[in-house]
């Protein structure tokens, strides 16, 4: 097993003066409000954890670390802590000069979508159609491109999949006498497999059915952990939702106009560039180094065309050589 420090963004408005410390099992949890590069939406996290490797140990960290520590903040405060991917990883390497570091930038910027006129008409005739197509669903779906938590996002994307296949009368009987049973309104489960293969040929049934089952239950019911493979399967499946819903209108309101976006516009793009760098210590004694590069100084350097090396004694290092690192 191998030890690795690592930082964490965390989406909050939460702000400090100075860095404050959790404990939980037996891990130190810091919250960098002092010395962090913490921006108005985000703080960074730091904590120690073991594992095979640094992938084990991100998902160790983010599965059951973290997560009751910002429960417990976010219940405290009343403010929303979201917990975002890693910005840096070191190994603890006691004794080595030479170090490895792995430095995520998040690149964003803000996007400004603008309406034209020509775009007018096909929007008056989405108002003008037929109520049957059950607007209530464009409404759950306009919610569903919010800047939101993938969970968020789910629930809308599925009220407006629910809205849009309507109900179905169903009957039971009695399983001890038999007798037949007052009739109850429910989801329609065939339309909206219908309305999903329409988009998607390829959703088996099966697959459907463990949506409507399993992730539609533990999201509404809130009885899964949300760890990272859970939400992964948020994000594919929550696509493939949205997408449905758009394809279903568009088939019925022929949209000539192909200046719609392919995806949602939520007013903000982003990317994520990955460093893998190797880089010198002062201090091979120590298990993790203080003289570590920051990524404000790593793209000040890169933006004044000056090798890395140079200043900071440090090279990119290709990503083959971080396999099972």
């Amino acid at each position: 097993m191998s030890k690795y420090k690592m930082r964490f963004l965390i989406e909050t408005p939460l702000k400090g003066d100075e860095d404050i410390e959790f404990r939980y099992r037996d891990h130190r949890l810091v919250f960098l409000f002092r010395t962090g590069n913490n921006t108005k939406k985000e703080i960074e996290l730091e904590l120690t954890c073991e594992g095979q490797n640094y992938n084990e140990a991100v998902a160790q960290a983010s599965n059951e670390l973290i997560p009751p520590v910002l429960d417990a903040v976010s219940f405290h405060r009343k403010t929303p802590l979201l917990l975002g991917d890693f910005v840096q990883i070191l190994k603890a390497e006691k004794g080595f000069v030479r170090r490895k570091l792995i430095l995520k930038d998040f690149r964003r910027y803000e996007v400004n979508p603008r309406f034209h006129r020509m775009w007018a008409e096909e929007v008056q005739r989405i108002i003008d159609s037929d109520p049957n197509l059950r607007r209530i669903s464009l409404r759950w779906l306009r919610n569903a491109y919010r800047r939101l938590s993938i969970l968020d996002r789910f629930v809308y994307a599925w009220l407006a999949l629910e809205n849009l296949s309507g109900e179905r009368e169903v009957r039971k009987e009695c399983p001890h006498c038999g007798v037949v049973l007052p009739a109850y309104p429910s989801a329609n489960r065939e339309a909206a497999y219908e309305i999903i293969t329409a988009a998607h040929p390829t959703v088996s049934r099966r697959t459907f059915n463990d949506w409507w089952g399993r992730l539609r239950n533990s999201v509404f019911h809130g009885g899964k952990e949300p760890d990272a493979e859970f939400l992964g399967e948020l994000h594919m499946t929550t696509d493939a939702l949205i997408a449905a819903v758009e394809h279903y209108f568009g088939s019925k309101i022929v949209l000539q106009n192909r200046a719609r976006p392919a995806e949602p516009i939520v007013g903000e793009r982003g990317e994520t560039v990955w460093h893998f760098l190797e880089f010198g210590v002062a201090t091979p004694d120590d298990e993790f180094p203080h003289d570590v590069p920051s990524l404000r100084r790593l793209i000040e350097l890169m933006e004044q065309g000056r090798a890395i090396q140079e200043e900071m004694g440090c090279s990119n290092v290709p990503t083959q050589s971080f396999e099972g690192w």
